[in-house]
C-alpha cells in the first residue's frame, strides 16, 4: 500500500512525495519484524538508525539554512571560496558533532525507549562490590542480586559448570529470549554459570544486555579466581609456617640430643673427680649441671626466649666447663641487665660457647678466654632500627678455612645457627664468623630488636641506669680430669 504512495499513474509528484513513497515500507516492516521476531540486536540496531536519521536532519537542515546563500553566490561565481568553504565546514561540522549525537541517542534509546539503568554505574558498582568479598559464593550471589534488577528478571540463580561444558558466551535457554545462561569462566575448576529468566513485562534480552552479563560473567571469574589465588598463597604459607616450625623443633632436639651425651659425660667425670678432691665445688656443679639441664630440656612456650634465660644457659655451661678446665679457661660475660627482657631464639648462644670450648680452648695446653658480649647497636647504614649485636669470641687455636667447612659440614654449632637466623628473620638478622689460627675466633650475630610483651601490652621500659652484669672467673688450682 505504501508503495501506490509513489506510483499515480502519468501524474507527475515531488521529489518529497516519491522518496517517502519508496521508502514508507521500510518502517512498516522494521515494525512487523520487531513485534513477531524480535532479535537480539534491535536495540543496536535501533541506536545506529536513529543515529544517522540525526545526522542527515542536521545535514539537511544546514544545507537547507545555507542554500539561498550558496545558490546565490555559486551563480555568480561557481568557485566562489566563501560558497565553497561554507559547504565544506558544514560537513566538518557534522563529522564533529556525529560522536556527540551518537551518545545523545545511546542514553536516549536506553533510558527512555527501553528504560534501562546505566550499565556502565551498574559495572562500575558491580566491581567495587566484588573486590570487598573473600568468599566466591558470596562473589556470585553479589552478581546475580546486581543483575536480577537490572533486567527485571525474577529468577536470578548461579550453579557450578558441568566439566565438560565450557561456554565462551552468553546463551539462551528459551526461543523467545527471556532466559540465558551466562559463563563464570575461572582460571581453575569449578566454573560457575549464572542463569537469569522470567523477564517481566515481556522483556527481551538485547544486545547491550548481553554484553553487561558478558562483562558481569567475567568480572566475577577474575574476583574468583583471585580469591583462589589468595587462600592458595595462605595455604601453602600456612603449610611452610608449619613445616618451619616442624624443622626449628626438630633442630632443637638434635642440638639437646647433641649436648646431653657428650656434655654430660664430662660433667659427670669431673664431679666425680672433685667429691673426692673438693666436695664443696663437686656440689656446687651438681647444681650446675641440674639447673643447665632443666633449663635445656624444658620446651619452650613460643619460638622465642629471653636473653637472660639463654645467657643462664650460656652461663650454667660456662661455670661446669671452668669445674673441668679449671686455670685453662677464663670466662668473661658483658650483659646489661637492661638488655636481657629482650627475645631471641632458644639455643642460640650455647653451640656458639661449646664450639669455642671445644675448637678454640680444649686443644690449647695454656688454655684461654672466652668472652660473650650483648649490645644495642644502630641499625645499618645509619638506619634507626637499632639491633641486637651478640659476640662469642675466644682466644683459642683458631681455624684455617678448609678446617672450617670441614666442620661446618658435618656439624650442627655454626651452620646450625645460621640457617635457624635465615629462617627465623631473613635479611633482618646477620651472621659473621673469622679465625685467625693460633690467635683465636669471632662469632657476630646481628638480630632484630624484639622487646617482651608487658601484661597491658606494651613494650617493657629499659632502665637506663642498668649495668652490665659481668662474670669473671680465673680458676688457678691444680687442672681437672678433662685437662
Amino acid at each position: 500500500m505504501a508503495m501506490h504512495l509513489g506510483h499515480h499513474g502519468d501524474m507527475r509528484e515531488s521529489l518529497s512525495a516519491e522518496l517517502l513513497g519508496h521508502h514508507a515500507s521500510l518502517a512498516f516492516a522494521l515494525v512487523i519484524l520487531y513485534q513477531d521476531y524480535r532479535f537480539a540486536l534491535a536495540d543496536l540496531f535501533l541506536k545506529r538508525v536513529l543515529s544517522a536519521v540525526l545526522l542527515v536532519a542536521f545535514a539537511l537542515g544546514a544545507y537547507f539554512a545555507v542554500a539561498p546563500f550558496v545558490a546565490g553566490r555559486l551563480a555568480m561565481d561557481p568557485m566562489d571560496p566563501r560558497a565553497v568553504a561554507t559547504l565544506l565546514g558544514l560537513w566538518i561540522l557534522t563529522a564533529v558533532l556525529y560522536p556527540w549525537a551518537r551518545r545523545a541517542v545511546d542514553t536516549f534509546v536506553d533510558r527512555v525507549v527501553l528504560r534501562r539503568v546505566n550499565y556502565e554505574d551498574l559495572r562500575d558498582a558491580l566491581a567495587t562490590r566484588l573486590a570487598g568479598l573473600e568468599d566466591p559464593a558470596a562473589v556470585l550471589d553479589a552478581t546475580v542480586a546486581l543483575l536480577a534488577p537490572a533486567l527485571s528478571a525474577g529468577r536470578a540463580t548461579w550453579s557450578e559448570a558441568e566439566p565438560s561444558v565450557r561456554l565462551a558466551r552468553p546463551t539462551w535457554l528459551d526461543a523467545r529470549h527471556q532466559a540465558v545462561s551466562v559463563p563464570v569462566q575461572t582460571t581453575d575448576a569449578p566454573a560457575f554459570a549464572l542463569t537469569l529468566g522470567m523477564l517481566r513485562s515481556g522483556r527481551r534480552l538485547l544486545s547491550d544486555d548481553l554484553t553487561l552479563l558478558e562483562a558481569a560473567g567475567t568480572t566475577a571469574a577474575r574476583r574468583i579466581d583471585a580469591i583462589r589465588v589468595v587462600r592458595e598463597r595462605w595455604d601453602r604459607g600456612a603449610r611452610e609456617r608449619e613445616i618451619q616450625q616442624l624443622a626449628t623443633e626438630a633442630e632443637l632436639r638434635a642440638l639437646r640430643a647433641q649436648l646431653n651425651p657428650h656434655f654430660l659425660f664430662n660433667a659427670l667425670t669431673t664431679i666425680g673427680h672433685l667429691l673426692q678432691e673438693a666436695p664443696d665445688r663437686a656440689l656446687s656443679t651438681l647444681l650446675r649441671l641440674t639447673a643447665l639441664l632443666r633449663a635445656v630440656l624444658k620446651p619452650t612456650a613460643g619460638d622465642l626466649v629471653s636473653l637472660g634465660d639463654e645467657m643462664d644457659i650460656v652461663e650454667s655451661y660456662l661455670m661446669i666447663e671452668q669445674a673441668r678446665f679449671e686455670h685453662r679457661l677464663r670466662v668473661t660475660i658483658d650483659v646489661a641487665d637492661e638488655i636481657r627482657a629482650l627475645r631471641l631464639p632458644p639455643l642460640l648462644l650455647q653451640p656458639l660457647v661449646e664450639n669455642a670450648v671445644k675448637h678454640g680452648i680444649s686443644p690449647l695446653r695454656a688454655g684461654g678466654e672466652i668472652t660473650v658480649v650483648a649490645r644495642i647497636v644502630p641499625g645499618v647504614d645509619g638506619s634507626r632500627q637499632q639491633r641486637l649485636h651478640l659476640t662469642v669470641n675466644d682466644s683459642g687455636a683458631g681455624v684455617t678455612q678448609s678446617e672450617l667447612a670441614r666442620r661446618r659440614a658435618g656439624g650442627l654449632g655454626l651452620a646450625s645457627v645460621e640457617q635457624r637466623l635465615e629462617r627465623q628473620f631473613r635479611d633482618a638478622a646477620a651472621f659473621a664468623f673469622s679465625s685467625v689460627p693460633g690467635t683465636g675466633s669471632s662469632v657476630q650475630l646481628w638480630l632484630p630488636v624484639i622487646e617482651p610483651e608487658q601484661n597491658g601490652g606494651g613494650p617493657l621500659e629499659r632502665r637506663p641506669d642498668g649495668a652490665a652484669r659481668r662474670i669473671e672467673r680465673t680458676i688457678t688450682s691444680h687442672a681437672g680430669p678433662g685437662a
